[in-house]
């Protein structure tokens, strides 16, 4: 039976931040299995709004083998994927401003209290990088979102 833990996760998704690397230790009484991890996603993604016109959460990837996740895998996941879509909207209208963009920089600024950034998901580098992508934007600078989105946020289906 494969394991996959929140540390192995967040790490993906601080790889796909071209950052470094997680942290997260776990005993084997933290660990669920597909249907809870897939649950604890779907009650994350509930909690997240994504913007107007943009495709739902497309939920945990099913395994093909049986697995078991660490407590966390969900939420953070569902959490990435907003951070991605809220880039993506914020990339395609900072050129014209407006309405559309400021909202998508509004909604990425609430990233560093969310869990996923946390230091149980993400070490310091990672929550210092996306910052740094933050303030960049701020000023009107695409490079740092631009950057990740590119290396880290399309999967095949969206190319």
């Amino acid at each position: 039976m494969k394991k996959i833990n929140v540390g192995r996760t967040a790490a993906i998704a601080a790889t796909l931040l071209a950052l470094t690397s997680v942290s997260a230790c776990s005993d084997g009484d933290d660990f669920m299995d597909y249907d809870a991890a897939a649950n604890e996603y779907k009650e994350a993604a509930a909690e997240l709004n994504l913007p107007k016109g943009a495709e739902g959460f497309p939920g945990l990837p099913k395994p093909a083998e049986a697995t078991q996740y660490q407590k966390g895998v969900g939420l953070v996941q569902a959490q990435y994927h907003w951070q991605c879509t809220w880039e993506k909207e914020w990339l395609t209208s900072q050129e014209e401003g407006g309405t559309r963009a400021d909202t998508a920089l509004a909604e990425l600024e609430k990233a560093p209290k969310m869990k996923y950034m946390s230091k149980e998901h993400l070490d310091d580098q990672g929550r210092s990088d996306f910052l740094a992508y933050l303030d960049r934007a701020k000023l009107g600078d695409p490079s740092g979102f631009q950057m990740d989105y590119t290396a880290n946020c399309q999967r095949p289906e969206q190319n």
